[in-house]
């Protein structure tokens, strides 16, 4: 049977609509991103494409956590190689240790990663890194500093040792440096915790533009697609526009 114009035209016809499509949605999404959309229209828009926007956001989210994780990973080798022991080289294992724990956490290329579980993750390495270096031979030509009680056991606290009479007297600075690093390393998840908790893929949602019930209406769908409560909705709302939490 021979095929007509149309037949033989019209996977060609469908393919183009297909693409059409998508680049439509493309631009949309993108529209979305830069704010151009106010009101009810913003939100409608937000709920409509609610699947690509989440896949956009997770895969963005996850490159922030890789890239911010390699940074502390770097600067906690350079922390460690700063440490007053008598030999480096015996750091080499536990920061090998520590950097394979951490690479562990990531799933396989194509996959995402939990903020939440790499964060408990790297808190937990950290705290074997940290038991390893106090098996570590201090420098035998760093002097013992002088150091107040009080600092003495906020440091012991940490390190989970006992205080002694002679300790608080006479620390050994790689007992203070182990401290600092402690400090340093808190610090740095303290700040990954902020930033993955405020990333957004989307500018912050657009108030209501003398819509009213409707507002709300798409508001409440837009924050059940999202996982946001009453209670946090409003704060959520201007600080992150899919109302992430990776509180470990």
């Amino acid at each position: 049977m021979k095929k007509s114009a149309f037949d033989s035209e019209k996977p060609e016809t469908v393919q183009g609509a297909q693409l059409q499509g998508e680049d439509k949605a493309k631009g949309v999404i993108r529209l979305l991103q830069e704010g151009h959309f106010k009101g009810v229209a913003d939100l409608r828009l937000r709920i409509n494409f609610h699947d690509e926007l989440q896949a956009i956001h997770s895969e963005k989210q996850n490159d922030l956590l890789q890239e911010k994780t390699a940074i502390i990973t770097e600067g906690l080798q350079e922390q460690v190689q700063g440490l007053p022991v008598d030999d480096l080289a015996e750091t080499e294992s536990p920061l090998s240790a520590f950097h394979d724990a951490v690479m562990n956490l990531f799933p396989q290329e194509g996959e995402k990663a939990d903020p939440a579980t790499v964060l408990t993750g790297m808190k937990d390495a950290f705290t074997q890194l940290v038991s390893s270096l106090q098996t570590i031979a201090p420098a035998s030509n760093a002097e013992p500093e002088d150091t107040p009680v009080e600092q003495v056991e906020s440091e012991e606290m940490i390190l989970n040792q006992p205080v002694s009479a002679d300790l608080a007297d006479n620390i050994s600075p790689l007992t203070t440096a182990l401290a600092e690093l402690e400090d340093w390393f808190a610090a740095e998840i303290e700040e990954l915790q902020t930033n993955i908790n405020e990333f957004s893929s989307l500018p912050p949602v657009s108030e209501a533009n003398g819509e009213g019930a409707a507002y709300s209406k798409f508001l409440a769908i837009y924050n059940e697609m999202w996982g946001i409560t009453e209670s946090n909705g409003q704060e959520e709302a201007e600080t992150s526009s899919e109302g992430v939490d990776t509180e470990a």
